[in-house]
């Protein structure tokens, strides 16, 4: 169960022993675009692997043809529109953060997906416009909803931690990119779009590496240390990196704030290998 959200994208179909049969609703929350299903205890309890084949056959039949019904219904507002529409739907809590995204070719779905993160930063919406032009050539216009408050239709306060996104600056952004036609090089030019916001901003970029993913108070209260020593405002994006055994390692600019296990078993080394030598 720990790793269903990670297992779940290899497969059709998510099936459930009664035993955990609480967990369904739960299941099917977190996972709309899978089916989800409890296997019948009493097909569970004989063993019949006929009766569970059938179950899951007609579970599908049934899934599929209310999923393709309600697709044709939410396509339907696009059938006047001759571009192609690339639609992003952010969903946050304190917990993770879903991101759905789905693009249209006038009014038909031509590519769609969902991902789980347990925090989002602005770079999971670049790399999400950046995967799709992988797939596709074009985007004429690309749509974001997010939950929060817009305040004096410039900035956008994330309800969770309260932070400010400047929505002004990213939507002329991206209105430019795909006017001048240069939405193909996004990623390249968005990074250093927002290099050059921070740093008039005075906020410094980092990134903090650990065994693994950390939560967003985590995050928050390192950076807010880092922020003291440096004398900056400091905003880091985590990333995984197993060589360092446990711990967190920072780097931000030219400063490196390493503690982690692996450097720490390193400085022991070298101290008793230092007391050696002066033996």
């Amino acid at each position: 169960y720990l790793s269903i959200y990670e297992e779940a994208d290899q497969y059709d179909v998510i099936l459930i022993a009664p035993q955990i049969g609480y967990m369904l609703n739960r299941l099917k929350e977190s996972l709309p675009h899978k089916l989800v299903l409890q296997i019948p205890t009493a097909i569970f309890a004989s063993y019949d692997a006929l009766a569970a084949i059938q179950f899951v056959q007609k579970e599908l039949e049934d899934f599929y043809t209310i999923k393709n019904k309600e697709e044709k219904e939410e396509c339907m507002h696009c059938a006047q529109h001759e571009k192609r529409i690339l639609s992003i739907v952010i969903s946050t809590n304190k917990a993770q953060t879903r991101i759905y995204y789905r693009l249209y070719d006038k009014d038909e779905i031509i590519d769609s997906n969902m991902i789980i993160k347990p925090s989002m930063n602005i770079y999971d919406l670049y790399d999400i416009i950046d995967t799709v032009l992988l797939k596709h050539s074009y985007i004429d216009v690309i749509g974001i909803a997010t939950p929060g408050i817009v305040q004096d239709n410039k900035r956008l306060r994330d309800p969770n931690n309260g932070k400010d996104i400047d929505i002004k600056n990213i939507n002329s952004f991206l209105k430019l990119l795909i006017k001048k036609h240069r939405l193909i090089h996004f990623k390249k030019i968005a990074k250093e779009f927002n290099k050059s916001i921070n740093t008039v901003l005075g906020i410094a970029e980092g990134i903090i590496y650990s065994t693994t993913m950390m939560d967003k108070k985590e995050i928050k209260r390192i950076e807010t240390a880092i922020a003291k020593k440096i004398g900056q405002k400091v905003e880091l994006t985590n990333k995984i990196d197993e060589s360092l055994i446990g711990g967190f390692k920072v780097a931000i600019n030219d400063f490196v704030f390493d503690y982690s296990l692996k450097n720490k078993l390193e400085l022991l080394k070298n101290n008793l290998n230092e007391r050696r030598s002066a033996k």
